[in-house]
């Protein structure tokens, strides 16, 4: 976290390990405050002990994206994967942006694993085929991005339903139910177009991730 005020910290899941460092950047993108090099290096050496992925969040990363960018600069030097905050959303919101990054980051192992499991699978069948992975609004992106953006596959399984119910039925006008083992999530098609979210809930946790009503 660079430039945050400490408060963040009580807002972050138990489960995260984090270090701040000082940077600050104004609303219009100046520099108010120098990136601590030196602490940054030191924090970064002692977190790569203890974590699988780097998630780098600045405060005002969105309107100028250098202190993240020589964070991740550093964190690459491990040999770890990483991931910006201002890479996945350029949302204002600090703290939404802080937690999207470090859930993105929690989920890179799993569908790094479950993408690779895929793929054996299909070479073993002699499948030679690019793989895409449904976004969370219906749109799709590469197995790369993928990998980079865990985040954006949240709800992509009831999202794909949709757009798979009005390519087979042609109905412009439906509520769509995707009935799992688990839940049944629904959405409404209103010319053929379901309604948008600006954002989705973790448990008790707003995230910048762009999905359907």
């Amino acid at each position: 976290l660079i430039g945050y005020p400490r408060e963040i910290a009580g807002m972050l899941p138990r489960e995260a390990k984090w270090a701040m460092v000082r940077g600050v950047h104004s609303i219009r993108g100046e520099e108010l405050e120098p990136l601590d090099v030196e602490d940054l290096r030191l924090k970064i050496s002692e977190l790569a002990l203890e974590v699988d992925v780097f998630a780098i969040s600045s405060y005002l990363g969105v309107r100028n994206s250098a202190h993240e960018a020589a964070a991740r600069e550093m964190a690459e030097e491990t040999g770890l994967p990483c991931v910006c905050g201002h890479e996945l959303t350029s949302e204002l919101n600090s703290v939404e942006r802080a937690l999207t990054v470090f859930f993105n980051a929690r989920l890179i192992p799993l569908i790094v694993g479950l993408i690779e499991s895929v793929e054996r699978a299909l070479r073993a069948r002699g499948i030679d085929a690019p793989m895409n992975v449904v976004k969370s609004d219906g749109c799709l992106m590469g197995r790369d991005m993928a990998m980079q953006r865990p985040i954006d596959t949240m709800y992509s399984g009831p999202v794909a339903s949709v757009g798979g119910a009005r390519w087979l039925t042609g109905i412009k006008d439906a509520l769509v139910l995707d009935m799992g083992g688990t839940t049944t999530d629904i959405a409404r098609l209103v010319g053929g177009r379901p309604k948008g979210s600006e954002g989705v809930s973790l448990d008790k946790y707003r995230l910048a991730v762009g999905t359907l009503d």
